[in-house]
């Protein structure tokens, strides 16, 4: 819900997506995919190279099939 809205108005994406980062850094590395997942619709073209190394350094503890998740995420990010 907070990331549709992050990604609505330029004024909530101010206030909510460094919140998004945040909650992305701290949350579970088994939940990091799945909590990626939904905050791809907050990240755009200005805001995604704040995003990329964040899934980047994170994805080394992950088992293989998450770190594949991400790495789809990671694509999709870039084709932004």
């Amino acid at each position: 819900m907070l990331a549709t809205l992050s990604g609505q108005d330029p004024l909530y994406e101010a206030r909510i997506f460094p919140f998004l980062l945040s909650f992305l850094r701290r949350c579970p590395p088994k939940d990091l995919p799945r909590h990626a997942e939904s905050c791809l619709t907050a990240v755009n073209r200005d805001n995604r190279a704040a995003v990329q190394p964040l899934i980047e350094a994170r994805a080394g503890v992950l088992k293989p099939a998450q770190a594949k998740r991400l790495k789809a995420i990671l694509r999709r990010i870039e084709s932004l």
